[in-house]
């Protein structure tokens, strides 16, 4: 059998393949090829897509400064090896490269130039009971030596076999579609720290972790990192894939687990010793196969498995975990009876996106534990972030919550959560709700928020019942013109007259703004939508930036693009941030054509670019303005501010409305405000 060599296809990477391995959108790709020269030309073009050199991309990527050559040289290795698998298919690469990988990592011995007789001999010395490699290279060894070179040249890249075999399990999976068990990156570390798996090495021995659907071994490695070097952990999974299972093995082996630490089988008996820690994810099935009976049978039965104070945390569907059930079905009953056992914990429904490869999936997680505390029988908490992004900082609040409720000392009255409630049982029971928590304040917000909000509820009171005089009223004193004056002049012959003279904006990296800086950075974002723009420090500006100048008040920003916007600067002192612009009105433009009067003409004349075009239709010195005389530009100067002034009154009132009906409506929802009687 013939096998393709790495060497004559690693070099070669398509359009969407650069974009995965610069981290960007597949289109930036051919706007960096049509706009920069030195982007590397088309190696070769098969079926009329162009195939570049991977080594000139990585090359050109770092001398740019769009990437690390740290980061992309080890998943350019990847591209490499990924190349192969169009004639050898996906996932026999993954099962030979990481079999290589782990062989490597376990003799110690360099894999380049191996002949096929030579990695069957290490293969067979490496894994002598054929549970994890032995076949892998012995099925197909010429394959797995034209692999030697490139799985070399990958753990030369990635300093190491370890984050080598990690990279080729993203990348690959990436590339084929074929990680479905892959989640969301900070996922397995929320779930490891709600097992309470480091609590056990306080005690002398190992930490037993088990995961009844381990897959790859995400979640069991995510929780081993919770133990530190002083305590070794024992994995116990069951995993009924036979090439996954022996993947697992080798990927644990990998991370330097003995192997006498690694238990693997295809389903767990009532022979396997109880675990300390548990964390698993529930297969995934079609909605239209999916029983939220099933599911909470499953969980029954892993809570029978737990020991006294051990816990599991099981992600499944949201749909069984905290989607309301119909009164009296059996579904409903069983999910009472599980509540009432005192072993559910904690429940928290997850956003979106938990499992990439299944984007309509919902989940939620179960924190169980065995025989808890017994001054937690007839409580649990109750979370939902389900419209927030998982974040670092969201996870280690979620635990927080957690692992603090009613552990060591717990005392409800001295701790404020975050993002759980603490709920009776028999108030999600009798009568059945969903298992969501309602909006209901911490210790701390009925101590210290609900007194202030009750106090500027007052103010808001007191400032609607004001009396108001009456606003003076607004004559505009415009009548059909008999005689229109159809002069018009461009804005680039404006500045030619000298009325206008227009600034560029300048190019602020995303990486200097900040909360507390001293200048705003005015992009075209903050034109659509004023509110709170990105500051930049004076120094930074100084250093950085020492030709951008800052606005003065009376400044009119301008920009096309994405779509046209106008923002009349009244503050001044602002950084415009490219690919906004600055008109100021001179000395001798301001009688005919003060900032006020500038900015509303150009609202009213600019027009967006039409559907599918790439520029707008014309240059910002293109568009034509009425060129009105000074009496007319006073009149409608004096309009406009008497507009504004009214505006702003009327604003005010409407903001104290607003927040009348949100204090009031937040405080009847949550129970911390009532009518008085």
């Amino acid at each position: 059998m013939a096998h393709a060599t790495p060497q004559q296809a690693r070099l070669l990477m398509s359009l969407p393949e650069i974009a995965e391995l610069a981290g960007v959108q597949r289109p930036v790709v051919t706007t960096w090829r049509r706009r920069h020269l030195d982007f590397p030309v088309a190696a070769t073009t098969v079926e009329g897509r162009p195939l570049f050199d991977g080594h000139q991309v990585c090359s050109w990527l770092v001398g740019t400064g769009r990437a690390q050559r740290a980061e992309i040289e080890p998943d350019l290795q990847v591209y490499a090896l990924a190349a192969v698998a169009q004639q050898t298919g996906t996932e026999r690469l993954l099962t030979t490269a990481t079999a290589l990988l782990c062989l490597q990592h376990l003799d110690g011995e360099p894999m380049r130039g191996a002949t096929s007789v030579e990695l069957i001999e290490r293969a067979q010395a490496a894994d002598i009971d054929d549970c994890m490699l032995n076949s892998e290279i012995a099925d197909d060894p010429d394959g797995a030596a034209a692999l030697v070179n490139a799985v070399d040249d990958l753990i030369e890249a990635a300093w190491g076999a370890r984050p080598a075999f990690e990279r080729l399990l993203t990348v690959v999976g990436r590339l084929s579609g074929s990680g479905t068990d892959r989640f969301h990156p900070h996922l397995p570390h929320l779930m490891a720290g709600l097992s309470g798996a480091s609590r056990h090495t306080d005690q002398p021995g190992s930490v037993r972790i088990a995961d009844p659907w381990a897959g790859r071994g995400d979640l069991l490695l995510a929780t081993a990192a919770l133990l530190g070097e002083a305590h070794n952990p024992v994995f116990v999974a069951a995993e009924r894939d036979k090439c996954t299972s022996r993947l697992l093995r080798r990927r644990l082996r990998v991370h330097d687990f003995p192997a006498e630490d690694i238990v693997v089988t295809n389903n767990f008996d009532d022979e396997v010793a109880p675990p300390d820690a548990l964390v698993t994810a529930l297969p995934y099935l079609p909605g239209e196969e999916r029983s939220v009976n099933a599911a909470l049978d499953t969980i029954d039965s892993l809570s029978l498995w737990l020991a006294r104070g051990r816990t599991a945390v099981v992600l499944g569907p949201a749909q069984a975990l905290t989607a309301g059930l119909k009164p009296y079905t059996a579904e409903e009953r069983l999910r009472a009876k599980l509540l009432a056992s005192g072993m559910v914990e904690a429940v928290l429904r997850l956003p979106g996106g938990m499992v990439p490869a299944r984007p309509g999936y919902d989940t939620a997680l179960w924190v169980l534990t065995a025989n808890p505390d017994s001054r937690a029988q007839g409580w649990i908490l109750l979370g939902d972030i389900s419209d927030r992004e998982l974040s670092a900082e969201v996870v280690d609040a979620c635990i927080t919550d957690v692992v603090t409720w009613h552990r060591d000392g717990y005392r409800p009255t001295a701790h404020s959560r975050r993002h759980f409630v603490q709920v009776a049982v028999r108030d999600l029971v009798e009568p059945p709700r969903p298992l969501t928590p309602l909006p209901m304040p911490s210790v701390r917000e009925r101590v210290v928020v609900v007194p202030q909000t009750v106090a500027r509820l007052r103010e808001l009171e007191a400032a609607l019942a004001r009396p108001r005089s009456a606003p003076e009223p607004i004559e505009s004193g415009l009548v059909i013109a008999e005689d229109p004056d159809g002069q018009r002049a461009t804005i680039g012959a404006l500045m030619r007259r000298g009325w206008l003279r227009l600034g560029q904006g300048s190019r602020i990296a995303t990486e200097h703004l900040s909360f507390d800086g001293h200048h705003p950075v005015l992009g075209p974002v903050d034109l659509h939508t004023p509110g709170s723009p990105g500051l930049i420090d004076r120094a930074v500006l100084a250093t950085e930036y020492p030709r951008a100048g800052l606005t003065e008040r009376g400044d009119v920003l301008v920009t096309l693009t994405p779509e046209p916007a106008v923002y009349l600067d009244e503050r001044g002192f602002s950084v415009v941030r490219f690919p906004v612009r600055r008109l100021r009105v001179t000395p001798d433009g301001q009688a005919r054509c003060p900032p006020a009067v500038l900015a509303a003409l150009l609202e009213t004349v600019l027009r967006a670019r039409t559907a599918g075009a790439v520029r707008p239709a014309r240059k910002l010195v293109d568009w034509e303005l009425p060129v009105l005389s000074a009496a007319t530009a006073a009149q409608l100067d004096a309009l406009l501010k008497r507009i504004a002034a009214r505006r702003r009154q009327v604003q005010s009132e409407l903001d104290s409305l607003d927040e009348l009906w949100r204090i009031a409506t937040a405080g009847i929802t949550n129970a911390t405000l009532t009518f008085s009687r």
